[in-house]
C-alpha cells in the first residue's frame, strides 16, 4: 500500500517532469520545425529527400517517409490546431505518462491496396492497423471472428474483393475480413500448425500459407478448401526449414526459407524454379531472412532480420545493394520483419522493434541499379 510519503514523492516527480518538459518547449519546437519527419503525414517525394547510395553515386532509392500510428493523421484531421499546440499537448501527455494516440508497436507484415490504404499486421497490438490515406484515418481491426479476437496476427494480404486475409500464428487459422473489417470467414483449422506468411494467386484466388512448424507451404482455394502442400522438412532443394514470409508475382511463389538461409522460388503448382542465398556474416548473407517481396523489373527484396538489413537482388538472385544498420534512423532498422511493394514503385519495410513502417521510392530501373552492386 502506498504511504503519504510515497504519494508525495510521486507527485513531486511528475511535477518535476512536467516542469522540465515545458521549460524545454522552445528547444522541442525548434527541433520539430527542422525535422523532415513531422507527425502530419506527407508521403510525397521531395527534392531534399535522403537518397541511397550517397552522392556522388547515382541515387537508386529515396526515403518517402514513415508511418507510426494515429498521430500521423492528427493535424490533417484538425485534432491539433497548431504546431505549438501539438507539442504542448504531446509534452503534457508524456509528463503524466499517458499515450494520446494509438500507434504501432510490433509491426511484422503488411500490404498496400489499390486505393493507397496501408494495412499492417501488428502482433503486439493483436490486430490489423489500417492507414486510410484517403480519409486520413487510423484504425485497428481486432476481431478475427464473432466474439473472438486475434492473438498473434502474423500477415495480412488483399482478398481481391476489398477485404483481407489474416493469418494468426497462435490460433492456427487464416481469417477473412471484409472492407469494413468485419469477420466473414476462416479456414485452416486442423490443417495449419503455425501459419505466418500469406500470398495470393490473382488468377484463381488461391491462397498460399507458410506453415512454419510443419515446414510446408499450404495451398487453399479461394473458398478455403485445402488443395496441396509444397516442401517438407529438410535442407535439399525444394525442402523447407521454418518458412516465414511469402510473395507471389507473375506466376512465381517466393518463399523465405528462414533456417535454410535462402529464398526459394516455386511455380503455382509447387515445382521448384530457383533458389539463392546462404548463411554467413558478409554483406548479402541470409542469416535470418524473413520478409520477401518483388518490385520493379523483378528485383527481389529480402529482409535480413538478424543483421538489420534490406537486401536487394536482381531477378536472378544476384545482390545489387543493401539498406542497412541497426538503429532508428531512416536508413536503419531494428529487427525488421516484413517487406512489400506497390504499383507505384514504393517499397515498405515493417521495422518491427522501431514500431514503424519505413517507405522508399525506387528511383532507377533494374538495369541501372545493377551497376551499383553491393553499395552500402
Amino acid at each position: 500500500m502506498s504511504t503519504d510519503a510515497d504519494i508525495a514523492r510521486r507527485r513531486k516527480a511528475v511535477s518535476g517532469t512536467r516542469a522540465a518538459a515545458l521549460s524545454s518547449l522552445a528547444l522541442v519546437l525548434s527541433a520539430c520545425a527542422n525535422s523532415p519527419h513531422g507527425r502530419l503525414i506527407d508521403l510525397t517525394l521531395k527534392p531534399d529527400s535522403p537518397t541511397w547510395p550517397a552522392p556522388p553515386e547515382t541515387a537508386r532509392y529515396a526515403l518517402v517517409g514513415e508511418l507510426t500510428g494515429a498521430a500521423d493523421f492528427a493535424a490533417a484531421r484538425g485534432k491539433l490546431r497548431s504546431g505549438a499546440g501539438r507539442i504542448l499537448r504531446a509534452i503534457a501527455g508524456l509528463a503524466v505518462g499517458k499515450r494520446r494516440y494509438q500507434e504501432l508497436r510490433r509491426p511484422v507484415a503488411g500490404f498496400t491496396d489499390a486505393d493507397g490504404s496501408i494495412f499492417v499486421a501488428d502482433m503486439s497490438l493483436q490486430g490489423i492497423a489500417k492507414f486510410d490515406m484517403a480519409q486520413s484515418k487510423f484504425s485497428i481491426w481486432r476481431n478475427a471472428a464473432r466474439r473472438e479476437a486475434f492473438v498473434a496476427p502474423s500477415a495480412v494480404i488483399s482478398d481481391g474483393a476489398g477485404g483481407v486475409y489474416v493469418s494468426d500464428a497462435e490460433k492456427g487459422e487464416v481469417f477473412r475480413l471484409n472492407a469494413e473489417g468485419d469477420p466473414v470467414g476462416r479456414f485452416g483449422a486442423g490443417i495449419l500448425k503455425r501459419p505466418l506468411g500469406l500470398a495470393r494467386d490473382p488468377t484463381d484466388g488461391a491462397v498460399f500459407v507458410a506453415d512454419s512448424e510443419d515446414y510446408k507451404i499450404k495451398k487453399f482455394s479461394a473458398d478455403g478448401d485445402f488443395l496441396s502442400a509444397i516442401g517438407g522438412a529438410g535442407q535439399t532443394a525444394g525442402a523447407l526449414n521454418t518458412p516465414t514470409y511469402l510473395a507471389f508475382s507473375n506466376g512465381v511463389l517466393y518463399v523465405s526459407d528462414t533456417f535454410n538461409f535462402r529464398v526459394q522460388e516455386f511455380d503455382r503448382d509447387g515445382r521448384l524454379l530457383m533458389q539463392f542465398g546462404k548463411n554467413g556474416d558478409f554483406v548479402g548473407a541470409m542469416a535470418r531472412p524473413k520478409g520477401v517481396a518483388v518490385g520493379g523489373g523483378g528485383r527481389i527484396y529480402v529482409v535480413e532480420s538478424l543483421f538489420d538489413r534490406l537486401l536487394i537482388f536482381d531477378d536472378q538472385g544476384r545482390l545489387l545493394m543493401t539498406l542497412a544498420g541497426e538503429g532508428a534512423k531512416a536508413r536503419s532498422f531494428y529487427l525488421p520483419s516484413g517487406v512489400w511493394t506497390d504499383e507505384t514503385g514504393r517499397v515498405y519495410v515493417a521495422d518491427m522493434f522501431n514500431g514503424r513502417i519505413v517507405i522508399y521510392d525506387e528511383l532507377t530501373p533494374l538495369a541501372a541499379e545493377a551497376s551499383n552492386a553491393n553499395a552500402q
